[in-house]
């Protein structure tokens, strides 16, 4: 597996969208927000592709040239061990590869959760994207990154888009903008995403398909 360290830059065709629009989804007005690094993407209803039904990206990157994430709820059964057997104590349960997306399958993204001090501005093996969430060099030393984080996560590949495309997506009601932390790039519920899915959009869904569409980890 080839590694991806740092600024990813590859941007990918995203999803296939129904031409159909669900009576569950709510026909008032709900507070919307902009796509920005640490905020969440969640798949809606009519997005119906399989590379991204009910899937949770972690945006890390987005600006005028475009938008790159991760899918956060695709844990593989690869052990992190099989592909990188330095990384298979380092890595945060569960210790398997997750499906980032499907740009650069073949390549490892590694983040890593750091603190307020750990990191230094001249440490180039860890560098921020937030104030808490760090893309990691694999080539480094493992001691020296278990030393700076405190929880590690390996993808494989992610997802990107080309400048405009995820603004079109969005209009189209492919997504849901929600508040991101960078705990939720280690956690394995996805309650607190659910938490976070627009209020009217809620109200409206049964249990069951909050739970869906947000994705679980099976």
């Amino acid at each position: 597996m080839r590694r991806v360290a740092h600024r990813v830059r590859e941007r990918g065709k995203i999803c296939t969208v129904s031409s159909e629009r669900p009576d569950h989804l709510p026909s008032f007005p709900v507070r919307r927000l902009e796509p920005a690094p640490g905020r969440l993407l969640i798949a809606a209803p009519l997005l119906t592709e399989d590379t991204f039904k009910r899937t949770v990206v972690y945006l890390l990157e987005h600006d005028s040239s475009g938008t790159v994430g991760v899918v956060i709820n695709r844990p593989s059964r690869t052990p992190v061990g099989q592909v990188l057997p330095l990384w298979q104590d380092a890595v945060s349960e569960p210790s398997v590869v997750f499906g980032g997306g499907p740009v650069l399958v073949d390549g490892a993204l590694c983040l890593g959760q750091v603190g307020g001090d750990e990191v230094g501005e001249d440490e180039s093996s860890v560098r921020r994207l937030t104030d808490s969430l760090a893309t990691v060099d694999l080539d480094a030393d493992v001691a020296l990154i278990t030393g700076l984080t405190t929880q590690l996560r390996i993808f494989a590949g992610h997802a990107g888009w080309s400048a405009g495309q995820l603004d079109g997506e969005l209009a189209q009601g492919a997504w849901f903008v929600v508040t991101g932390f960078a705990a939720d790039v280690f956690s394995t519920s996805s309650r607190r995403c659910r938490e976070n899915c627009p209020a009217g959009w809620r109200v409206r869904q049964p249990h069951r398909r909050i739970r869906d569409c947000c994705g679980r980890y099976r």
